[in-house]
């Protein structure tokens, strides 16, 4: 496959790039031609990518980091790709469904924060709970998480749970079709304490 890849490379468009690396992040699988890609990113500008394109060349970047690849975008584009995740991860918009998440959690007297940015500004946490020794991420991930009809999480989710995970937090994803099955407000602070319980002691940091 990545002979194939390397082949039509001079073919790519930046947006072929972009959804390349971005689509091998999110299986974490180190390639071997870093310096092809790398000579071929050099010959765009950043405004030759779409927003989406530089949020994805920066999480590829990202995890190339997290994973010590040897692959780093070239300058311009690398700055560029930053201040552009940068900026959108300032864009947040909380849910009606998160906002019961956190309700339950401060009802259950949790430490919970909504929206919380991370130090390195990349990332905003739907709620943040800090308990004991634990750093958790307590993500209400809605449809948008999950294929159509299909319990199974989107490659963009693995990638934030990866790329949350290596900033040291516990990542405790709360499924609206879980969410959604529960009737009152015993059986939802029973299921949180659960989920919580459950990623106690997980944390890497």
């Amino acid at each position: 496959m990545e002979g194939e890849v390397v082949a039509k490379l001079t073919d790519f468009n930046s947006q072929d790039l972009a959804n390349t690396l971005w689509s091998v992040s999110i299986f974490c699988y180190e390639l071997s031609f870093f310096d092809d890609f790398h000579s071929r990113l050099a010959e765009f500008h950043c405004y030759d990518f779409s927003p989406a394109g530089l949020s994805q060349l920066y999480q590829a970047h990202m995890v190339a980091e997290t994973f010590q690849w040897p692959f780093v975008l070239p300058t311009g584009l690398l700055e560029a790709a930053k201040q552009h995740q940068m900026r959108a991860s300032e864009i947040v918009r909380t849910s009606h469904f998160q906002r019961q998440v956190h309700t339950e959690l401060v009802k259950m007297d949790y430490s919970a924060e909504l929206e919380y940015r991370t130090p390195d500004g990349m990332f905003s946490l739907d709620i943040r709970v800090v308990h004991g020794e634990d750093d958790l991420a307590v993500e209400a991930d809605g449809p948008s998480h999950f294929a159509i009809n299909k319990q199974v999480q989107l490659g963009h989710t693995k990638l934030r749970n990866v790329m949350l995970e290596a900033r040291g937090y516990t990542v405790v994803s709360i499924p609206y079709y879980e969410w959604d099955s529960l009737a009152s407000t015993i059986e939802r602070q029973s299921y949180l304490c659960a989920k919580l319980t459950g990623a106690q002691g997980k944390a890497t940091r």
